[in-house]
């Protein structure tokens, strides 16, 4: 089976006209829903520009961005009605084998080579410094998802 993902806060807003408007089709369609906390993404988006410039770039600005995003994606979560697992980031973060387990589990996926390798990049570079590790943890997901189903970002098969 194939797989492609789409790992943007924006989506949040926009999946519900995605598919009533045909551009995706409902019944291929699963939602990983991670959920995390307000204060520690806030910090974590403060770092970066490319999400400052979303708002007005003051830490009031993120906060309410995010908040808003959150509650955009849990009512696409409750209105559509579509497959979905829901997980918050910090557990991925504290207990990444389960949860991975899980998001294998949900996608179809029995490839325990492909599971291994998606657990292991969860929690790597812990001994970096404070940003390199938000970096790398911001970015867990989306490679958790390309390690499972086997697939480059751009959508085509890695190589085995």
């Amino acid at each position: 089976s194939q797989f492609w993902g789409v790992k943007d806060p924006r989506l949040c807003s926009s999946l519900f006209t995605w598919i009533e408007y045909g551009r995706m089709d409902r019944s291929h369609v699963k939602v990983v829903h991670v959920r995390r906390r307000l204060e520690p993404a806030v910090r974590s988006s403060m770092s970066f520009i490319s999400i400052r410039n979303f708002c007005d770039g003051t830490e009031e600005g993120v906060r309410k961005m995010l908040a808003r995003y959150a509650e955009l994606a849990q009512w696409h979560v409750d209105a559509l009605k579509l497959p979905t697992l829901s997980f918050d980031y910090e557990e991925l973060i504290k207990t990444p084998e389960p949860v991975i387990r899980r998001i294998a589990e949900f996608l179809g996926v029995m490839d325990e080579r492909k599971i291994r390798r998606a657990i292991k990049i969860v929690g790597k570079g812990k001994g970096m410094f404070a940003l390199q590790l938000e970096r790398y943890f911001i970015r867990a997901p989306r490679r958790i998802f390309y390690h499972l189903t086997g697939r480059n970002p751009d959508g085509t098969p890695r190589d085995k």
